[in-house]
């Protein structure tokens, strides 16, 4: 119990401590061991997209692009022209 390892923690901060950790090992499933340095919300975790499902859309957009020269050429320029306000 987080609250007699550690009593002075006001219980608010004891129990963001107990959820983050919870939040981190249900991570573990999409993220692997990187989900414990990163900050999640539960809402957040849901909704997230896996590790492996990004790096499949990586490589499918990747393969699209490089099939096709002139459209990556395209957007990198369409890319990297847009200023700071979008």
């Amino acid at each position: 119990d987080v609250r007699r390892q550690f009593p002075m923690l006001p219980p608010r901060v004891a129990s963001a401590a107990v959820e983050q950790a919870t939040l981190r090992r249900r991570g573990r499933a999409k993220f692997g061991d990187i989900a414990d340095s990163l900050w999640f919300t539960a809402q957040g975790l849901e909704q997230a997209t896996s590790a492996a499902a990004q790096t499949a859309s990586v490589t499918r957009f990747a393969r699209i692009m490089n099939s096709s020269p002139g459209a990556g050429l395209a957007l990198f320029n369409a890319v990297t022209q847009v200023g700071p306000e979008g």
